[in-house]
């Protein structure tokens, strides 16, 4: 089963669905209504200012709160719309909880954090995919779980180092540019 040259291109406008540029208008509504809904139940969360920066975008802009978000900020919109099948109440309470354990989590500290010579050697973040989203690469089968996972909030380090490793992956993303999407290539060899 080949697909034509003119199923192609439907098949890949159908797949494109939901996304900056190629929303029903329906799903332009529940947008924008999503996103003035975003700020309220934020502020009822006692999330402002820098609780509501995910992935280098401020969803604190005045766009958002009027219901109108630019497009930077309805990229990040629209991945938990998205995830949620348009269902706005359902990808309300997946962003409000992304978010609120993303300050639990202390996001903003987390740049600046160093990590064992054990952890740092499990990944990287190197070059790009074919569409131009950055790569990361895990080398989970490389690693000393015991060691690591047996240190001193050992958990915890692990976490904090894989969230950096994917965070770092997120920082090269060209949102602008319509590059939204990260590979992740894990090893498991000798795992």
């Amino acid at each position: 089963n080949s697909l034509t040259g003119g199923q192609t291109r439907e098949f890949e406008m159908a797949a494109a669905l939901g996304y900056v540029g190629n929303l029903t208008k329906e799903q332009q509504e529940t947008l924008n209504s999503f996103a003035a809904k975003v700020i309220a139940k934020a502020e009822e969360n006692s999330l402002t200012g820098e609780d509501l920066l995910i992935w280098n975008v401020d969803l604190a802009d005045p766009s958002v709160k009027a219901g109108q978000p630019g497009k930077l900020q309805s990229i990040v919109l629209l991945k938990f719309l998205r995830a949620r099948k348009f269902v706005l109440d359902q990808a309300l309470t997946m962003i409000i909880d992304c978010l609120k354990w993303r300050k639990q989590f202390n996001m903003k500290s987390l740049k600046g954090e160093t990590f064992a010579k054990s952890l740092e050697e499990g990944g990287l973040v190197h070059g790009n995919d074919k569409k131009g989203g950055p790569v990361t690469y895990s080398f989970y089968g490389k690693m000393n779980f015991d060691e690591i996972l047996g240190a001193e909030d050992g958990v915890n380090k692990f976490i904090r180092w894989r969230v950096k490793l994917q965070e770092s992956a997120v920082d090269l993303l060209d949102l602008a540019g319509g590059k939204e999407h990260i590979l992740q290539i894990h090893d498991y060899s000798g795992a």
